[in-house]
C-alpha cells in the first residue's frame, strides 16, 4: 500500500498527492497493526478484525490505487487481490484468524449487548422494589 502511495504521486496533481497520502497513512497503519494494537482501533476499527473487513478495506484501497499507468495498475491490483484472498479466508472455516486479528477488544458485540440488557433489566426490577418499598413505606403512616 505504501509503495502504491508513494507511485500515486506521479504525475504531479492534487488528486495524485491526496490519493498518494491517504495510501501511505492507511499503509503505515496497517503496517503497524501486525505489532500492536492501540484499543482505539479496536473500538473505531473493528472490521479490520475479520477475514471479511479487512478484505473489503483491502479491495478499496486497491481499487483506489489502480491508475491509468503501470506503476499504478501493478501495486492496486497486488493489494485488491490480497483483499479478494481475505474475503475467501472469511468462508473457510477450518482457517482461523491469526493473533493480531483475535487479540482485539470485542467492542460491542452480542454478549455485551446481552449482558447490558440483563444490567437493564436488574435496575428495572430494583428500581420496581424500591417503589413497592416506599410506597410500603409511607402508605402504611398515612
Amino acid at each position: 500500500m505504501v509503495l502504491g502511495g508513494v507511485a500515486n504521486f506521479f504525475p504531479l496533481g492534487i488528486q495524485s498527492i491526496i490519493i498518494g497520502c491517504y495510501c501511505i497513512i492507511f499503509g503505515i497503519a496497517t503496517g503497524l497493526l501486525e505489532f500492536q494494537i492501540p484499543p482505539q482501533v479496536a473500538r473505531y476499527a473493528s472490521f479490520m478484525f475479520s477475514f471479511i473487513g479487512r478484505g473489503v478495506f483491502y479491495l478499496f484501497i486497491g481499487c483506489v490505487m489502480i491508475g491509468a499507468k503501470w506503476y499504478h495498475i501493478a501495486p492496486g491490483v497486488i493489494t485488491a487481490v490480497i483483499g479478494i484472498a481475505y474475503i475467501a479466508l472469511e468462508f473457510v472455516p477450518s482457517i482461523e484468524p491469526p493473533a493480531n486479528m483475535r487479540d482485539a477488544d470485542a467492542g460491542w458485540g452480542a454478549e455485551q449487548l446481552g449482558v447490558i440488557q440483563v444490567e437493564e433489566a436488574r435496575i428495572r426490577i430494583s428500581i420496581n422494589a424500591l417503589k413497592r418499598l416506599y410506597k410500603y413505606l409511607y402508605d402504611d403512616m398515612d
